[in-house]
């Protein structure tokens, strides 16, 4: 595999959990980071930010669930 892609998708991957401890820290509840997202997604009609607010949500509810 390209070590230019692997190298992406690990500094992705790395921006979606950092982003996500970020809103845990701010918020200091899961419950709390998600609602903020699924507003995020209410109010952008931005594919590239949705799809990004819902990888985040993802990362918490992995959190949340211990994973």
């Amino acid at each position: 595999m390209d070590s230019t892609f692997l190298m992406s998708a690990s500094l992705y991957e790395n921006l979606v959990s950092l982003y996500a401890l970020s809103l845990l820290k701010k918020f200091k509840s899961n419950k709390k980071a998600r609602y903020f997202l699924h507003e995020q997604l209410a109010y952008t009609d931005d594919k590239d930010k949705q799809k990004f607010a819902k990888l985040v949500i993802e990362e918490l509810e992995a959190m949340a669930l211990g994973q």
